[in-house]
């Protein structure tokens, strides 16, 4: 089967948070981590200050780190929901190519070269209702969206060409 990629800032973004859901544990560790460590530098600052006033800088400090964690904690975040974005700027031509799948391979096709991957190399899958992504290594994938088929019927044939070659299927 042919398929035509195109990828989009919302198809990249939505696929991102599909992969987050099911592997994005060090992620949301360091969304929490960080400011709580601030938060507690900052509360260690604002009590010695407030038991031994001495010029009153750590108490000024210590909401100062109050700020940075906040501050961290929303622009990381917004930079994990909007990464499609950054995505799609890096990658300049190939956000429009081809692939051909059949039942033994799956073959990409960019302006430049042509790679193929033998079904053996993907490692893991994720299957929604919009979105198949295959892994071939932890944080390494390929999306494919609905959208890039001609038909229901197509995606479906496709949904159970990866069941059958990829063991470790994840479905949502």
């Amino acid at each position: 089967m042919n398929i035509k990629i195109r990828l989009t800032e919302q198809i990249l973004n939505d696929s991102l948070k599909l992969h987050y859901r099911y592997f994005g544990s060090g992620h949301r560790r360091r969304l929490l981590a960080i400011p709580a460590i601030l938060v507690a530098i900052s509360v260690y600052l604002i009590y010695t200050e407030l038991q031994k006033p001495k010029t009153g800088n750590n108490f000024y400090l210590g909401f100062l780190y109050i700020a940075f964690a906040i501050g961290y904690y929303f622009y990381t975040r917004y930079r994990m929901q909007n990464m499609g974005k950054t995505l799609l700027k890096n990658m300049g031509e190939n956000i429009n190519f081809e692939m051909v799948v059949t039942n033994e391979e799956v073959k990409t096709i960019l302006p430049s070269s042509t790679t193929s991957t033998n079904w053996t190399v993907f490692t893991g899958a994720i299957i929604s209702n919009d979105i198949v992504m295959l892994y071939q290594q932890n944080n390494s994938f390929s999306m494919f969206n609905k959208t890039f088929f001609e038909n229901e019927n197509e995606f479906a044939e496709f949904k159970q060409l990866v069941e059958k070659n990829i063991a470790a299927t994840i479905k949502q």
